[in-house]
């Protein structure tokens, strides 16, 4: 699998997450609302043509299953957590 230089941020939420994609260069290339769960996350990734990102980075809290979730459905290759 060849990971796409992207950033998933995601501001995880009991019942919605905020999903924001940022290139490379920093650009954010769209933000979305989405359920709390992985499939609807990497259906909301693929439609904008990403299959896998280099790194997504979570609200620390309820939404770290779901990051476990969505490095095994090979969209991510590695969490980076934060506590802000």
């Amino acid at each position: 699998m060849v990971y796409q230089n992207y950033w998933v941020g995601l501001d995880a939420g009991h019942l919605e997450t905020a999903v924001c994609l940022v290139d490379t260069d920093g650009q954010i290339i769209f933000e979305a609302i989405c359920e709390t769960k992985s499939g609807p996350i990497r259906d909301i990734l693929r439609r904008h043509g990403v299959e896998a990102v280099q790194r997504v980075t979570i609200e620390a809290g309820n939404g770290t299953q779901m990051v476990r979730e969505l490095m095994a459905r090979s969209i991510a290759s590695g969490p980076a957590l934060s506590t802000a």
